[in-house]
Parts: C-alpha cells; sequence; structure tokens
C-alpha cells in the first residue's frame, strides 16, 4: 500500500499522513511497510516455502530484491536466516 492510499483512508493529505507518521511511528511509511514484509518473510521461512515462493508471496519481482532488503533489516539473508534461526 502507497502512503497516499494509506493518507486517503485515514483523510489526511500525503504530505500530512507522512509527517505524522514520521513523528510517530519514528520512521517512513516506506521504512515500516518494508519492516512489515521481512517481519512477514521471518515468519515464512520457518515454513517449508522456497525463498523463490516467498519472493512471490510478498510482492517482490525478483529474489534479489528480497534479500537486498532482508539484509539491510537484519544484517544477514534469508537463507542464511532460515539456516540459523
Amino acid at each position: 500500500m502507497a502512503a497516499s492510499v494509506a493518507a486517503a483512508f485515514v483523510g489526511l493529505s500525503p504530505q500530512w499522513f507522512s509527517y505524522r507518521f514520521r513523528c510517530v511511528a519514528r520512521m517512513t511509511f516506506r521504512e515500516a511497510r518494508m519492516r512489515v514484509k521481512v517481519h512477514r518473510a521471518i515468519e515464512l521461512l520457518q515454513t517449508n516455502r522456497s525463498i523463490e515462493e516467498i519472493t512471490e508471496a510478498l510482492g517482490y519481482s525478483e529474489r534479489s530484491k528480497l534479500e537486498k532488503t532482508f539484509k539491510r533489516v537484519t544484517g544477514l539473508t534469508p537463507a542464511y536466516r532460515r539456516q540459523h534461526p
């Protein structure tokens, strides 16, 4: 979900929504969305699903994009996290 969609949902302008979100959450909406996806990836890594299936389930177009995001947030690759829970 884009910040503009979330802003419209709560009846705020995109700029005001982004400002207030940053003040309250102490991170941007984009960063929060990324963290939610990584948290979901961690949950899915505990299943038998392949990393490619997890990539698709989270809406990434390529495995490398998931790996880059995952590593940025956790400091680990998804494969390493799966092997060392």
